[in-house]
């Protein structure tokens, strides 16, 4: 993937800030978004993202904390969205959102690439599917409310998705996506560790070690910009916490950092060091 121009919002000049194993890192000069450029071209498909974790501990660790927030998060669309509205999860994942929505009486489905165990009692509502094949095969089933939860940032082709989305979003209804932020204190500290060679950190955010990587980090401005430049208008934006550092210790294997995340993981939270980590923009889809 080589490009000129920035992948998110479209703009130029695009600087070439870090190279690490697998990707150039590159930043926006316009909307100081982040991408990476694979040095040679990957063959791997986001099914695979769940082939490189340990599917029970995610679980464990991220189901309540998700769930909460997705509940937060669709309440501030209850004024926007009449009841019973129906909802699409793209990248549904073990169908959290899918449920939390049926739960708050929404026509919910979702759709997920990958062959994974979705949650029992919301299976029937995930189908398995990409996004693209499922614009195919449902052209007139669109949807009042289009959710995309952390799958964005896992796309190298953005624009194209974008259009996908659009397709399957009413006219006039919302578009929901939750993304990395690169203006939080996480990020910019991996930026500015990495300035000084020391790089873990953000080849860690980066996901590198995972076949389906983080090809990008928004910047609030950047994701806006791509929004509206594929027929959307940006209605709120927000951001909440990326990490539940109360329960952060169970995702360690090891005996001796377990104990210390566990010691320090309920002081992290209380500082909010990490609350503006996780970047969410509410938009409507407007005529052509």
């Amino acid at each position: 993937m080589d490009s000129a121009s920035c992948l998110v919002c479209g703009g130029s000049p695009v600087t070439g800030r870090f190279s690490l194993p697998r990707v150039e890192i590159r930043q926006c000069l316009s909307c100081r978004s982040w991408s990476a450029h694979e040095k040679s071209e990957s063959s791997e498909t986001s099914s695979q993202f769940y082939a490189d974790i340990d599917e029970r501990v995610y679980r464990e660790y991220f189901e309540p904390f998700r769930s909460g927030q997705y509940r937060e998060t669709l309440a501030r669309l209850k004024a926007r969205v009449p009841q019973g509205a129906s909802l699409l999860d793209v990248g549904a994942s073990y169908g959290w959102l899918v449920r939390v929505a049926r739960d708050l009486g929404w026509n919910a489905i979702g759709i997920e690439p990958a062959r994974i165990q979705v949650e029992a009692s919301v299976a029937e509502y995930v189908l398995q599917s990409t996004l693209d094949d499922y614009v195919t095969r449902a052209k007139h089933a669109r949807a009042d409310v289009v959710t995309m939860w952390h799958v964005l940032e896992h796309i190298p082709d953005l624009v194209t998705t974008m259009a996908e989305l659009r397709a399957v979003c009413a006219e006039g209804g919302h578009l929901l996506i939750a993304v990395p932020n690169a203006e939080g204190r996480m990020f910019r500290l991996a930026v500015w560790l990495a300035r000084f060679g020391a790089r873990g950190l953000l080849r860690e955010l980066f996901y590198l070690r995972n076949p389906n990587m983080h090809y990008h980090y928004f910047t609030p401005a950047g994701l806006t910009s791509l929004l509206t430049r594929c027929g959307f208008a940006v209605e709120d934006v927000f951001t909440l916490e990326a990490f539940d550092w109360r329960r952060a210790h169970m995702r360690i294997g090891r005996t001796i950092p377990r104990g210390v995340l566990r010691a320090v993981g309920p002081l992290i939270a209380a500082s909010n060091f990490t609350g503006t980590e996780n970047l969410v923009v509410l938009s409507r889809s407007v005529a052509a």
